[in-house]
């Protein structure tokens, strides 16, 4: 960073402190926060030229507009004066810095309805997803309570309950922990957006028996939507997947 001339500094040669932060240059790095910009561009301290780092950092346009324009007038002063120190011609700056840190009547309406229009597009997309969203929970709350299937013989029952190990460790983000003749259950899920899958199989009237199956899904804060479509597709998929294998 450039440093400029008839720079202020404290007994050890230390650039002084302004408020809680500490300007300074070589290898030390100047706090880059919205707070240090304002002290930068408005309180005149006089220790940094306009660093497009740190206006960056901050990055709304009208705080960049200031920077440069302190710059800008900095720089003219200096060059132009040269009986005027370096502060003095910070000081001369403030007024011109804040008329250009100041937005326009005209530029406070653009910014105004621009926001507005994105507010409202963001309120209509984020209504648009819970309906969609809704209509899954409903068609899901359908399709769990039909997933199961029933098998007349002993025979029959073994081998669609054998498919339905193959369909659940095809389906299932989780590793299977547990497989006997009357249950099939994966490990709980470990990260949101995983699903996981358990099988039941429950004996009836004389050989027949009914298979059913349960999916659990971890949303978190973030995956309510994909946690619908995964079990919606298991669920959706599980009699087609057992009827198709056992002709």
């Amino acid at each position: 960073m450039h440093r400029p001339p008839s720079q202020p500094s404290t007994e050890n040669g230390t650039p002084p402190k302004v408020g809680p932060l500490q300007y300074s240059y070589g290898n030390e790095t100047m706090t880059k926060t919205f707070l240090a910009g304002i002290l930068l561009c408005i309180a005149g301290s006089g220790y940094a030229q306009y660093d497009p780092r740190v206006c960056k950092d901050a990055n709304p346009t009208w705080y960049v507009k200031g920077c440069k324009e302190r710059d800008r007038i900095i720089n003219e002063c200096v060059m132009s004066s040269a009986d005027k120190t370096h502060s003095q011609c910070v000081e001369e700056s403030r007024e011109a810095v804040r008329a250009a840190l100041n937005p326009s009547a005209a530029e406070l309406e653009e910014s105004r309805k621009k926001i507005e229009e994105e507010d409202a597009i963001a309120a209509r997309k984020q209504e648009e997803r819970e309906n969609r969203l809704k209509e899954l929970e409903s068609r899901l709350s359908d399709l769990a309570a039909n997933a199961y299937i029933d098998c007349p013989t002993t025979k029959r029952c073994d081998k669609a309950f054998a498919l339905t190990e193959v369909y659940i460790n095809q389906s299932s983000d989780m590793k299977i922990q547990l497989a006997t003749r009357t249950t099939i259950e994966t490990y709980r899920p470990t990260k949101d957006g995983m699903v996981a899958v358990k099988s039941v199989k429950i004996p009836r009237k004389g050989d027949s028996s009914r298979i059913s199956l349960s999916v659990e899904c971890q949303e978190g804060k973030f995956y309510r939507g994909t946690c619908l479509l995964k079990m919606t597709e298991i669920y959706s998929g599980f009699r087609k997947f057992i009827e198709r294998n056992l002709e």
